[in-house]
């Protein structure tokens, strides 16, 4: 009996510290969101090289930034930078994929116009 009576003081001794101590938001340092480690790999080596695990933590990083002074302009510059880095990597044709496809795309054509000339 007297067990159940203690039973509620003891669970408050066993929670209170934990709960009251816990956690001190007092000394939590904030870090500019703009150089978090995530925005600054993507600005040096490109969005492309952010890792797939990271994603959220970038999209989330880059939301914060997004509402700093110029934390706009630079996303803005990392994505134009991403883009003509693009632009340069496909102005030539390389890789067996794009051959596999121009063959295609000649085979089919040519299957094409020997069916509109065989027609006379």
């Amino acid at each position: 009996m007297v067990a159940r009576q203690l039973f509620p003081l003891i669970i408050v001794l066993i929670y209170w510290p934990s709960m009251s101590w816990g956690q001190d938001s007092t000394h939590v340092e904030e870090i500019d969101p703009c150089q978090h480690e995530v925005i600054v790999l993507a600005q040096k080596e490109g969005l492309r090289h952010v890792p797939v695990k990271k994603i959220p933590v970038f999209v989330w990083q880059s939301v914060k930034c997004r509402k700093t002074q110029n934390g706009k302009q630079m996303l803005k510059a990392l994505e134009k930078k991403q883009l003509d880095k693009d632009y340069e990597r496909t102005k030539s044709f390389h890789g067996w994929t794009i051959t596999c496809a121009s063959t295609t795309a000649l085979v089919v054509t040519m299957f094409y116009l020997e069916y509109i000339f065989r027609q006379k």
